[in-house]
């Protein structure tokens, strides 16, 4: 982590600093989604963002 980090995910716009934290850390690990129980604090997310439930859903019809 380097000081342009923290700013980034405070400009993020996220209400919730630990959701800000967990989203920057997914995009700067390069992650293709965000799963989990609270999907309502991350609608600012760019990132694809998923229940458990609704990603096992996805990853079965993917399989299907």
């Amino acid at each position: 982590m380097n000081h342009v980090y923290p700013r980034a995910v405070l400009d993020a716009g996220f209400s919730d600093y630990e959701d800000a934290v967990l989203y920057g850390s997914a995009r700067a690990a390069g992650a293709s989604a965000i799963v989990t129980r609270n999907c309502k604090d991350f609608t600012r997310s760019t990132l694809p963002v998923f229940t458990p439930e609704l990603l096992l859903a996805a990853l079965h019809a993917d399989l299907g």
